[in-house]
């Protein structure tokens, strides 16, 4: 005696198919293997609001007057720990979340979270320090990009973190 066998699906079922297996796929890693997505005019809009929040908390006299005593030695390392930290925070809060990284270079992901993050925390701290008439306190040019440079270590840090830690 001969199986039964089961009747085959129309044609139009296989595009139906296909598009619900694409659709879970999508949901899967957006969800379950939580990949980076490209860096968008609403990750510059986050960045500029929890820098804006970050650079208002932290001014206070101290910091102004450390920020007036600091020499360009002390400048080119607040600089440049700024990097490495705001590097690390790119690394480990999204480039690692990458599953194929040869095809998006370090360098290249990089650049664009970087200088945007530190680009924009550099401006809102200046503006800032004009909105709250600083620059009178630091009395020149050289001061107001002191303190500038001072405020934006510990904002544009925290705003990294917020911009870049949001979708895990």
């Amino acid at each position: 005696m001969k199986t039964p066998q089961a009747p085959r699906p129309p044609k139009h079922y296989k595009k139906h198919n296909d598009r619900l297996h694409h659709e879970v796929e999508l949901l899967y890693e957006k969800l379950l293997l939580r990949k980076p997505e490209h860096f968008s005019y609403k990750d510059m809009v986050n960045v500029l609001f929890a820098a804006s929040l970050f650079s208002v908390l932290i001014f206070n006299q101290l910091l102004l007057q450390l920020a007036l005593s600091l020499s360009l030695q002390h400048i080119i390392f607040i600089v440049l720990i700024t990097t490495v930290l705001l590097t690390l925070e790119i690394y480990y809060l999204s480039y690692t979340h990458i599953d194929q990284r040869s095809n998006r270079l370090f360098g290249q992901f990089w650049a664009k979270r970087f200088f945007t993050i530190y680009g924009i925390t550099l401006c809102v701290t200046t503006l800032l320090i004009y909105l709250y008439n600083l620059d009178a306190v630091a009395g020149s040019l050289q001061n107001v990009i002191k303190i500038a440079i001072a405020t934006s270590f510990p904002s544009s840090i925290a705003a990294g973190a917020t911009a870049l830690a949001q979708r895990f």
